[in-house]
């Protein structure tokens, strides 16, 4: 698997954080290959890079697909699922302090959350440092990005149910809990043009209701099979 995208060394503190992150990945993804996951309504793994995975590309899930369930937690201790999120658009990005890509995209996803009256998705950025709260919350003061709210998955839940190629990485999902897109890598998502195909993704009709013909009137940048 290669993962040198994911970060370059600050240190070897960081390098180890990758590694135990990287290690707690490898028995799932293991088991994904064996698996018959199905096109719908479970979603796919990612491709690799030899097999199509195109880097800070949003990737349009055809058709949208119904995600594997996982919990994580709010800065007010509760266990949370994305069903609680229900009714609204989500864009999921799983991140960690030590991952410097992550950083780079920090502000981007900060803005799209206080956008969210326009753009109407919610950014529940998660935080996969395996020291959790230690970790997150002080980064997140020291650098003015509190307004993504603190939301913690220390054990790497849905990194491993979602089968992450490493971090940064993000999943749109939209009002009904579908995963309709999602990147490898960082992205810039404040920018006029990924504004446009968010409100495009998100606006797609989801399995079950009336899809025909709308995959001709919704062209996407990177389609890939879900």
């Amino acid at each position: 698997m290669n993962v040198s995208w994911l970060w370059q060394a600050q240190s070897y503190r960081s390098l180890a954080h990758g590694i135990v992150f990287m290690l707690t990945l490898l028995p799932l993804q293991a088991l994904a290959e064996v698996q018959d996951v199905g096109a719908v309504p479970g979603c796919s793994p990612f491709p690799s890079r030899k097999d199509g995975l195109v880097m800070g590309t949003l990737m349009e899930m055809v058709p949208p697909c119904q995600p594997p369930g996982f919990t994580f937690y709010g800065s007010d201790g509760r266990e949370h699922t994305l069903d609680d999120f229900r009714g609204q658009p989500v864009l999921l990005n799983l991140w960690a302090t030590w991952c410097t890509p992550c950083v780079r995209e920090m502000p981007s996803l900060l803005q799209l959350e206080r956008t969210r009256s326009q753009s109407g998705i919610r950014v529940i950025a998660l935080n996969q440092d395996i020291n959790g709260e230690r970790a997150a919350a002080p980064f997140l003061e020291k650098n003015g990005w509190l307004d993504l709210g603190l939301w913690l998955d220390p054990k790497n839940h849905a990194a491993k149910a979602l089968r992450a190629p490493g971090l940064p990485v993000s999943f749109l999902f939209n009002h009904r809990g579908l995963m309709v897109a999602r990147l490898a890598g960082e992205a810039d998502w404040s920018s006029a043009a990924m504004a446009e195909i968010l409100k495009r993704l998100v606006e797609v009709p989801a399995v079950g209701e009336d899809t025909a013909n709308a995959g001709d009137d919704l062209p996407m940048p990177s389609p890939e099979g879900g």
